[in-house]
């Protein structure tokens, strides 16, 4: 379904109070540069204010009091004494200038807390292969909490939860069986048939190889694009491959895959990535802080079905658990989905 002509939903809570909380910091930094020139008169740079394209604003000219406008004289720029204030204050200014430019350049922060965490255990039968229904139900459910898709029924009991994950993996929804689970393109016409029943206005992007047209922008589900997504108010499922390792043929062979719901990330020292994983192995109902390692760039990766790809460019997911017999658990592919108003 093509995108419609209408801004995407991106004020969520924790995007407001992100905003906020940058406001406030470039506030501070404006008035703390504000507060050195009237203390140390001479010749310093003027502040800029960090907005998120960048520093913004100009200097002063290099010859002007910053406070009053007034050129610079040596009786504003020494003490009694002789020593000479100038200097001193561009030295300082320089320092405050370079803190507050490590300060912005800092990540960010962007846990949706509220993001549900439903685990695959007790749905009956299918458990075993409900990862995919379980991952979009987490995200359709945060969704309804947070006021962007409404639901015909309430849902708030356990009992309640369970019947909504089984419906989506029913037939005309996911179409979910025991054996293969749900493919992504499955998991995505299903997830839309609930969408439109249910009067939401939405858009899919999918990023990643193996297979998820027709909604694919591109073969590679890389961090910068996730977080750009997760910024803009995309929630985000990730399709996540069991590889084996093969160091002879150098190729990561394929055996499986499990879909698990991204809550956020955190770039503040590293890129990790919030991951609520439905996996029936998962006994506590935890948000994992995982990581993406990059993969061995001689080696090439090798689905189920015998397609290949170089591993260039793919990362391995570190922090949740692999499941049992396998190496590493590999970034197929990331499932985008925005609501429009």
């Amino acid at each position: 379904m093509p995108a419609p002509e209408r801004q995407p939903i991106c004020k969520t809570n924790e995007q407001l109070v992100l905003r906020d909380t940058r406001r406030v910091l470039a506030n501070s930094r404006h008035a703390l540069a504000a507060a050195l020139a009237r203390d140390r008169p001479g010749r310093i740079p003027g502040p800029r204010v960090y907005s998120a394209t960048g520093w913004e604003g100009r200097m002063p000219h290099a010859g002007h009091h910053v406070s009053s406008g007034r050129p610079c004289t040596r009786r504003h720029a020494h003490r009694a004494g002789g020593t000479p204030l100038a200097g001193r204050c561009r030295i300082q200014a320089l320092v405050l200038i370079v803190a507050l430019s490590a300060l912005a350049g800092a990540g960010e922060d962007l846990h949706r807390s509220m993001m549900p965490n439903y685990t695959q255990n007790s749905l009956g039968i299918l458990s075993a292969t409900m990862c995919g229904p379980t991952a979009a139900a987490n995200v359709l459910m945060y969704l309804k909490l947070i006021g962007d898709v409404r639901f015909p029924n309430d849902i708030s009991s356990e009992r309640d939860i369970v019947g909504f994950i089984n419906l989506l993996g029913s037939r005309g929804y996911m179409n979910t069986v025991t054996t293969t689970g749900t493919s992504s393109v499955a998991l995505i016409a299903g997830m839309e048939r609930f969408l439109i029943e249910n009067g939401a206005k939405y858009h899919f992007e999918t990023k990643g190889w193996g297979g998820h047209e027709p909604h694919s922008v591109g073969p590679l589900a890389d961090y910068p694009w996730m977080r750009t997504a997760l910024k803009s108010g995309a929630n985000l499922i990730l399709v996540v491959g069991w590889y084996k390792a093969d160091a002879g043929a150098k190729l990561y062979r394929r055996d499986g895959g499990h879909f698990v719901t991204c809550a956020g990330f955190n770039d503040i020292t590293d890129p990790l990535l919030y991951i609520n994983d439905p996996g029936p192995w998962v006994s506590e109902r935890v948000t994992r802080r995982c990581s993406l390692a990059d993969l061995d760039e001689e080696y090439s990766v090798v689905s189920d079905k015998g397609a290949s790809a170089p591993a260039t460019g793919q990362h391995a997911l570190k922090g949740i658990m692999v499941a049992g017999g396998h190496d590493l658990a590999i970034v197929d592919g990331c499932i985008a989905l925005t609501i429009y108003r």
